[in-house]
């Protein structure tokens, strides 16, 4: 009891209590990434989270936490914020030879101090123990990361071929560019499509296959072209098939587990070629305030010789809204913005490129065409580029012959031979 009125409440004077708190402890490691799999160069930020606030000491080393990366190898996650707070940050950026299919630290000692000190703010070690690898608690409890770069399928080649993971690359037909997750992929393919990651030191990784024979796949068999867009934010490709009477397959691409899934597949479109996804503005019949997609598909096909426009809506269905025929339609080239869009078509029958204008209300209107003298052959692809006042310009190969044209696209949408590159 107190001695007398004066020390009354004073607990420090009156009684020898000696406390002594508990040392800040780690509770859970968790991570901010995506489920999926990282490649070479790719970071991955770990959180360490204890159990109260934390002072880091760096003036004599800088803590790490070991990752499981192999049978034998450990990588290094480096510190790099959470002083004075509970939660401690550390960065990992996959290296070479680095593979883990559920990524998680080492060991429970696995929190290395490298000449550094974790403590808490009244000056008490914190205690590092980890929860065990696969506990309540744990890295890969609670995440589902995946780290693959142990045996990359090519190095430093540039190429890719059939066997050696990859799988429809025996005919390709068509291939296209597009990044999905913040990564960089290609599609490729002919009878059946690949999917085909880039690392940024230039190799190439199989990720997935599709074919016909995969639920949600219907119009994969001989493609003839491939094109990438992006739709509401996710990753698109259209692939156009004259194989099971023709039609086209829409395919979303996702990056964060490095897969294709077959979304809506449209048939009826005899002998499709070559497909072109643009944005159509000021239509926006979509409440998602953005300019709606549309395609162009090349279909030559003798007495149907037809190109189509289809709506593609943003929950991923596809729509025949209108056509135009005559045009022995071979490769589609759509540019410019608002609504009409403007669009190019080689026709390879005809030795000849046609003038399009594409409308939201499904008219296909043909402006105008132009047969320029080949050598040999017809008119294969066409690429058109610039628009303003003074109109476009665009690029014509021609099929089996030695010479390109520089072609003029007048604002009228006629066309004119401006300039002509022979072999020679």
């Amino acid at each position: 009891m107190p001695r007398d009125a004066e020390d009354r409440g004073d607990l420090a004077r009156n009684f020898d209590i000696a406390v002594n708190p508990r040392p800040a402890a780690v509770e859970s490691v968790s991570s901010p990434n995506g489920t999926g799999a990282y490649g070479l160069g790719e970071t991955i930020l770990v959180n360490v989270t204890f159990s109260k606030p934390v002072v880091v000491n760096t003036t004599s080393g800088s803590p790490t936490l070991w990752l499981g990366t192999g049978p034998t190898e450990r990588s290094g996650a480096a510190y790099v914020s959470g002083n004075d707070t509970a939660s401690l940050w550390f960065e990992y950026t996959v290296g070479p030879g680095d593979a883990s299919s559920d990524l998680d630290y080492a060991g429970v000692e696995s929190l290395s101090l490298n000449g550094a000190t974790i403590a808490g703010r009244t000056g008490g070690a914190a205690n590092l123990a980890l929860p065990a690898p696969g506990s309540q608690g744990s890295l890969s409890n609670g995440t589902d990361i995946a780290v693959d770069h142990a045996a990359p399928v090519l190095v430093g080649s540039g190429s890719a071929a059939q066997g050696s993971g990859f799988t429809r690359l025996d005919t390709v037909s068509s291939v296209a560019a597009l990044k999905a997750g913040g990564k960089q992929y290609i599609l490729a393919g002919y009878n059946g499509i690949e999917l085909i990651r880039v690392h940024e030191n230039g190799t190439m990784q199989s990720m997935d296959a599709a074919t016909n024979a995969d639920p949600d796949f219907e119009r994969l068999s001989m493609i003839n072209g491939i094109d990438a867009f992006e739709m509401k934010g996710g990753a698109y490709a259209i692939a156009s098939s004259e194989g099971s009477g023709g039609g086209v397959q829409l395919i979303r691409v996702h990056g964060n587990n490095d897969t294709l899934k077959g979304v809506h597949s449209l048939g009826g479109i005899a002998g499709a070629w070559r497909a072109d996804a643009f944005r159509m503005g000021g239509v926006d019949s979509e409440p998602d305030g953005e300019d709606d997609t549309y395609a162009l598909v090349a279909a030559p096909g003798g007495s149907t010789d037809t190109v189509y426009l289809l709506r593609i809506h943003p929950n991923g269905t596809m729509q025949n809204v209108g056509n135009t025929t005559g045009i022995d339609a071979y490769v589609p080239s759509a540019f410019g913005t608002g609504d009409p869009v403007r669009a190019l078509v080689t026709s390879y029958g005809d030795r000849a490129v046609y003038s399009l204008r594409a409308h939201s209300n499904g008219t296909v209107e043909q402006v105008d065409s132009l047969q320029t003298p080949t050598p040999t052959g017809g008119t294969s692809t066409v690429a058109a580029f610039g628009l303003g006042d003074d109109g476009a310009y665009a690029i014509v190969s021609y099929h089996i012959s030695e010479a390109i044209d520089l072609l003029r696209v007048h604002p009228n949408g006629t066309l004119e031979q401006a300039y002509r590159v022979v072999d020679g």
